[in-house]
């Protein structure tokens, strides 16, 4: 079977063990193939979480940055175990040589504004230099300023749609700026 028609058999909840099995087999096989994205996604959704290891295989993917970014990905917002990677979310929150895109900073900034609801100060305080750092491409420091905000409390239904272009120096919410004033002082 395709694994885009699997991927929607996962989503539905309508993927059986074998396939699952299967998945896996065809990603450990060392044949990083153009259907490798979508098994990683396979095993995401269907919470395939013994497969751990082979996810792990693609998380540093130099040579396909949306492979370790899927794999970033389903280890955290699939099977919730960014903590157990957060040394490698920090490391792609402050960029990595081989992400020249950023796809994988993108993604690991806004799991990082999740995994900082834990207090994580040091992760909040990096997502704050970001966000105040006017050398960073509007995307990232937009990226750093939600994920900013959820890392303080604030829910997805008081911030702005994340798809509108934000003029981050004047319309943030008062209490990032509030926190980030007071982090300064």
């Amino acid at each position: 079977m395709k694994p885009s028609m699997l991927l929607e058999r996962a989503k539905a909840g309508k993927i059986s063990s074998t396939e699952i099995d299967t998945v896996a087999k065809k990603l450990k096989s060392d044949e990083s193939t153009e259907d490798s994205y979508t098994l990683l996604h396979i095993l995401g959704v269907a919470n395939a979480t013994k497969y751990e290891t082979e996810v792990v295989r693609y998380l540093h993917c130099s040579t396909d940055p949306m492979l370790a970014r899927i794999a970033l990905q389903v280890l955290s917002n699939h099977w919730d175990k960014a903590s157990r990677y957060r040394v490698e979310i920090e490391a792609f929150v402050r960029g990595v040589a081989w992400d020249e895109e950023e796809d994988v900073r993108l993604a690991a900034i806004s799991i990082a504004g999740e995994l900082s609801r834990t207090s994580d100060k040091k992760l909040v305080s990096l997502l704050a230099s970001i966000f105040s750092d006017m050398q960073q491409r509007q995307i990232v420091r937009q990226a750093a300023y939600f994920a900013l905000a959820r890392a303080l409390g604030l829910n997805w239904d008081e911030l702005p749609p994340a798809s509108r272009i934000l003029d981050l120096e004047s319309a943030t919410d008062p209490r990032v700026s509030d926190w980030i004033s007071n982090q300064e002082n």
